[in-house]
C-alpha cells in the first residue's frame, strides 16, 4: 500500500512537472507565433501573405486552445490556485447543471482540507470523474454531492436520480480505475444503482506516508 501511494505521488509529480513544462515552453512559442504572423501582415499587403498570417494566427490559437485543454487534465490550476472547497465549487459549476435544468446540490463539510497533497488530488479526480458519468449517461434530474469527515475518514458521496446501471452492465474504466485508485490509498468504493446511482469514497485521513 505505501508503495501504491508512493506510485500515485509520483504521477502527480509528474504530472506537475509536465504541466509546467507544457504552460512556460509551448506557451512562450505560441505567443512568439502570433506576434511574428502580426508582424507579417504588416510588412506586405499581398493577398497571400495576408493570408498565410491569418492562417498562422489561427493554427496557432487553436494549439494554445488545445493546449489549455492539456494543461486542465494534468494539473487542474485552481487547485493551485485556490482552496479545496473552493477549488470543487469551481468544478460543480463547470458542468453548468442548473443551466440544463439539473437540480444540483453540494454539501462541503469539511473543517480543514487534507494535508496530503495526494489526498487533495484524488478527491478532485474523483469528484471530476463521477460527476462526468453524471452527466453523460445518467439522465438524471437531481444530483446530491456530499463531502465529509467521520473520525479519520473522509466521505465523498455522489448520488443521481438518474436511469442507474443495470444488472447486465459492468461499471466501465472510469469507475475501475477510480476503485483501484481509492483502494491503493487504503480506501473503499462502493456502488449502489436502484432509483439511480449512488457512489460512496471512503478514504483514511492520514496516508502511511504523508506528502505535502
Amino acid at each position: 500500500r505505501a508503495l501504491a501511494e508512493k506510485l500515485i505521488h509520483t504521477e502527480e509529480d509528474t504530472r506537475k512537472h509536465l504541466a509546467r513544462e507544457l504552460h512556460d515552453e509551448i506557451g512562450q512559442n505560441i505567443t512568439a507565433i502570433q506576434i511574428q504572423s502580426q508582424l507579417v501582415k504588416r510588412a506586405s499587403d499581398t493577398p497571400q501573405a495576408l493570408e498565410a498570417a491569418g492562417q498562422i494566427n489561427e493554427l496557432a490559437r487553436r494549439i494554445h486552445h488545445s493546449t489549455r485543454q492539456l494543461l486542465r487534465q494534468l494539473r487542474p490550476p485552481v487547485l493551485d490556485e485556490l482552496s479545496l472547497n473552493e477549488a470543487l465549487h469551481h468544478l460543480v459549476n463547470e458542468f453548468a447543471f442548473a443551466e440544463r435544468g439539473i437540480q444540483c446540490r453540494f454539501e462541503y463539510q469539511l473543517a480543514a482540507p487534507p494535508q496530503s497533497e495526494t489526498l487533495v488530488f484524488t478527491l478532485y479526480r474523483l469528484l471530476q470523474e463521477l460527476l462526468n458519468n453524471v452527466s453523460k449517461h445518467a439522465d438524471a434530474s437531481e444530483v446530491s454531492i456530499l463531502l465529509c469527515q467521520h473520525h479519520d475518514q473522509l466521505r465523498l458521496e455522489v448520488r443521481d436520480n438518474g436511469s442507474g446501471i443495470s444488472p447486465q452492465q459492468m461499471p466501465g474504466f472510469g469507475i475501475q480505475g477510480m476503485r483501484e485508485r481509492v483502494h491503493a490509498l487504503g480506501g473503499e468504493l462502493t456502488l449502489e444503482s436502484q432509483g439511480g446511482t449512488r457512489v460512496i469514497v471512503n478514504l483514511p485521513t492520514v496516508l502511511q506516508q504523508t506528502h505535502r
